[in-house]
C-alpha cells in the first residue's frame, strides 16, 4: 500500500495518463483526490495536486512508475511516494 502526490496540469486527460502509466506498471489504484483548492500557478498553468493510494504492490514497480511519470509533461515537479508497511 502507498500514498502518491503528484501535480498535474489542470488539462483534460492528465489523471488518465498517470493511471495509464500506473496500470503499465501493474500498480493499482485504490482511491484518488484531486484537490483544486491546492492549486498553483506555474509558468502561467495551472497544476493540481492529485493525491493516489495505491493498494499492495511490488516495490520495484512503484519505482519504474515514478521515473515514467516524472518525465510527463503533464506533471509539475517529482512525484512523491511514501510507502505503508502492512
Amino acid at each position: 500500500h502507498g500514498y502518491l502526490r503528484v501535480n498535474l496540469k489542470h488539462i483534460p486527460w492528465s489523471v488518465a495518463e498517470v493511471f495509464s502509466i500506473l496500470e503499465k506498471h501493474n500498480v493499482n489504484v485504490a482511491d484518488s483526490r484531486q484537490q483544486k483548492a491546492y492549486g498553483e500557478k506555474v509558468g502561467g498553468k495551472v497544476f493540481i495536486p492529485d493525491i493516489i493510494t495505491t493498494e499492495s504492490l511490488e516495490y520495484d514497480a512503484i519505482k519504474k512508475a515514478l521515473k515514467e511519470i516524472e518525465k510527463s509533461k503533464r506533471i509539475y515537479g517529482k512525484p512523491v511516494y511514501i510507502r505503508f508497511e502492512d
